[in-house]
């Protein structure tokens, strides 16, 4: 609410004022109320507004007097909402294939309850609408220190992330009390197997051999020789084989695959490469590319060879 005062008259009365709220959460403009205040020519400014999160707002308040034509005043409240306010726990580092127990991934306060059983989470792990996987069902582990600090903890299971990269979870808290939801996107950063497929070109009827694909394992126990690897490589003609797997000698910790195949028709087969660490069957990834399988063309014989 804010108060303002009048004094070109000795008698003013509300409605000679316009009346305009921004609340400062990026709701719409709303109008207020003019209503008199406790002293002489002073008035009181309401306004209505719901506030969707937590934290702190500065409405602004613009009154413009009607009567005098062209005179403007403004004001700036100060709005503190209480309620969750959920923020990321943190970049979460996880290995491709990994499980990983009670892991933090976000925080929110509340300074009205001081217990957990007054909330419950969800997270969608991809951050796409995505659930676990069929048959696995986590709970969300939500703890207190006593003082409206919560954090939001979840099992990752060996199943939750099958491919490397970086993925943004998002974690949804709902207060049980008044129904109230706060949300906040997790970092977890996934560390494995990226596979990156090579072109193919065959004649048909004639064998291919050569390579078919990259890859590289950013996890902390990559073997850096290839030995604990394994390469399958569907050549899309119903074919299947063994590749063979190479470190490569610059250094950089990548690894290329190659292998053989004759494919008996021209077309465009997929080629998929599985690369699977044996040693701990932690991971594996695919990668697939078109293979572009052309027909040998004979070229016509010139007139004078004819019958030589």
């Amino acid at each position: 609410m804010v108060q303002l005062s009048k004094h070109a008259w000795p008698l003013v009365f509300p409605h000679a004022f316009l009346r305009r709220f921004i609340w400062g959460d990026g709701t719409d403009v709303t109008t207020g109320v003019v209503g008199y205040g406790t002293g002489n020519s002073t008035f009181t400014v309401a306004g209505t507004n719901t506030f969707t999160s937590a934290g702190t707002f500065n409405p602004v308040v613009t009154i413009t007097d009607t009567a005098a034509g062209s005179a403007t005043a403004t004001a700036t409240a100060a709005a503190n909402v209480t309620g969750v306010l959920a923020t990321a726990a943190g970049p979460v580092a996880a290995t491709q294939g990994v499980a990983m127990n009670n892991v933090p991934l976000a925080t929110f306060v509340n300074t009205t309850h001081h217990t957990s059983g007054h909330y419950t989470a969800s997270v969608d792990w991809l951050g796409d609408g995505s659930s676990d996987p069929p048959g696995v069902t986590q709970p969300v582990v939500i703890t207190s220190d006593g003082a409206g600090n919560y954090t939001v903890k979840r099992d990752i299971t060996n199943t939750t992330f099958l491919a490397a990269g970086t993925f943004y979870p998002l974690i949804t808290i709902t207060d049980t009390d008044d129904g109230t939801t706060a949300t906040a996107t997790a970092e977890v950063d996934v560390a494995g197997i990226t596979v990156t497929a090579l072109p193919i070109s065959d004649l048909r009827g004639s064998q291919f051999s050569g390579n078919v694909a990259t890859f590289t394992d950013t996890a902390a126990d990559a073997d850096p020789t290839g030995d604990s690897y394994t390469a399958t490589i569907l050549w899309g003609d119903g074919n299947v084989a063994t590749g063979v797997i190479t470190a490569d000698t610059n250094g950089a910790g990548g690894f290329t695959v190659s292998g053989s195949d004759t494919y008996p028709t021209a077309g465009t087969p997929t080629v998929t490469v599985t690369i699977t660490d044996t040693a701990d069957n932690r991971s594996s990834a695919s990668s697939g590319t078109a293979a572009n399988v052309t027909t040998l063309i004979a070229s016509p014989v010139p007139n004078g060879l004819k019958g030589t």
